[in-house]
């Protein structure tokens, strides 16, 4: 390595985001233990998983969670079943990453997404 080399290094101390996070109008539906239907609002949405405003309740993050992902965009609604687990929570925000996605799941999510931020 030349000793006239002067580039610095930058080590990132803070966690980088894999995917785009978009706020995004929609609805989290799923079932609790005793089969009892919860709905949460979704705050924010990304290719890799989503946040949803639980208010007081607490998920079980030891716990996989399937549930319907609905989403309002302009003019339609689109319903996605996916599985997440809960990551972290606070204030009622309850961040959940997506687990055992299908491939045609994860293709639907992205086009929404990329096309929330196409503006189309």
């Amino acid at each position: 390595m030349s000793n006239t080399a002067t580039g610095k290094v930058v080590h990132e101390t803070e966690a980088h985001r894999q995917h785009v996070r978009i706020k995004l109008p929609g609805r989290v539906r799923l079932a609790d233990r005793e089969g009892r239907l919860q709905e949460f609002d979704l705050i924010d949405i990304s290719a890799g998983g989503m946040a949803i405003n639980t208010g007081s309740q607490s998920l079980d993050a030891r716990r996989t969670y399937r549930a319907e992902l609905v989403l309002r965009y302009d003019t339609f609604t689109y319903t996605v079943n996916v599985c997440f687990q809960p990551q972290s929570s606070q204030n009622g925000r309850t961040g959940c990453v997506f687990q055992d996605i299908g491939p045609r799941e994860s293709d639907a999510l992205r086009a929404i997404v990329s096309s929330f931020l196409a503006g189309d």
